[in-house]
C-alpha cells in the first residue's frame, strides 16, 4: 500500500477506535454519537460536495416504508423533506438514495442490521409507475458510469452497508453472515475487516456478477471508502418525474 495512504488511514483509525473505547462505560444516547464520529472523521472528510449525509426513513411510489435508518447517503439533484423540525432526520425518496449504512457499536447487533435491512428492502427502487398502462415500462433507471466514460444501465438496486466498531474475530464469520442475510457490504473497525458480496469494479457492468473481495487491515477502510464512492458515481435519470409519480400517481404521456 502506498505509505501516505496507509499513514493516514491508520491515524483515523485510531481515532475511530479511540472514540469507541471512550463511549464504553457511557449511557446508549451518548454511543449513538459514534454514528456521527464516523460520519465526521471518515465519510464527510473523504466524500467530496455535494452529497448530503442524514438519517431518517425512505418511501417509495408505492407508500412502502424503510422503518429508520442509521445513515443516508442522498444524490444532490434529488429532493427529500426533514422530518421533527431538524436538517439531518428525513423523508427520502428511494430515488434519491446513493447508499443507506448502519453503524453499529458491536456485530453481536448483527441481528438488528438485518432487521432493518428486510424492513429497507421492502422499499421499491425505481419501480413502474402505480397506475400503468398497456404493459408500460419503467421511466427510472438508474445508470453506472464505467471506466469507459461511457453510462450503461445495470438493476437498480440501493446499496446498504453495515459499520461494526468491535466484536467479530474471524473474517470468516463476517463473510458467512453477509452472504446468509444478503447483506452488500460490512465493515469492521477492531479489527479491521472488510467484506462485500459483490465488489465492482469497471470490468463489471452489473455489480451482480462482480466477485466477493475480503480485505483485512488498514486497507479495509480504504474498501469501504471505495464501494461508497461507487455508489455515488452512480446516477439516476433526471427526466424521472417525481412529482407525477409520487403526488399525481399517472403514468407519463406516451
Amino acid at each position: 500500500m502506498n505509505p501516505y495512504l496507509e499513514q493516514r488511514l491508520q491515524a483515523i483509525l485510531k481515532q475511530l477506535r479511540g472514540a469507541h473505547e471512550g463511549g464504553d462505560a457511557m449511557s446508549m444516547a451518548t454511543r449513538g454519537s459514534e454514528r456521527e464520529v464516523f460520519v465526521d472523521l471518515l465519510l464527510r472528510g473523504s466524500v467530496p460536495m455535494p452529497y448530503r449525509f442524514g438519517s431518517g426513513e425512505v418511501t417509495d411510489v408505492y407508500g412502502n416504508r424503510s422503518g429508520q435508518l442509521d445513515l443516508v447517503i442522498e444524490y444532490p439533484f434529488f429532493p427529500s423533506l426533514p422530518l421533527l423540525g431538524t436538517s439531518q432526520h428525513r423523508l427520502y425518496l428511494v430515488e434519491g438514495v446513493a447508499i443507506v449504512i448502519e453503524v453499529k457499536s458491536s456485530f453481536k447487533q448483527f441481528d438488528d442490521v438485518v432487521r432493518t435491512l428486510k424492513q429497507f428492502r421492502s422499499v421499491i427502487a425505481h419501480g413502474e409507475w402505480p397506475k400503468t398502462e398497456d404493459g408500460h415500462e419503467p421511466n427510472l433507471q438508474r445508470l453506472a458510469v464505467i471506466g469507459t466514460g461511457v453510462a450503461t444501465s445495470f438493476p437498480a438496486r440501493t446499496a446498504f452497508a453495515a459499520v461494526f466498531y468491535d466484536g467479530c474475530t474471524k473474517p470468516e464469520t463476517l463473510r458467512k453472515r453477509c452472504d446468509d442475510a444478503d447483506l452488500d457490504v460490512a465493515l469492521q473497525l477492531d479489527p479491521c475487516m472488510f467484506y462485500s458480496r459483490h465488489y465492482r469494479d469497471p470490468g463489471y457492468d452489473d455489480p451482480t456478477t462482480a466477485p466477493p473481495k475480503s480485505v483485512e487491515g488498514v486497507g479495509a477502510l480504504m474498501a469501504f471508502l471505495c464501494v461508497v464512492a461507487e455508489e455515488l458515481r452512480a446516477t439516476a435519470d433526471v427526466h424521472s418525474h417525481i412529482f407525477r409519480r409520487y403526488v399525481e400517481q399517472e403514468p407519463p404521456p406516451h
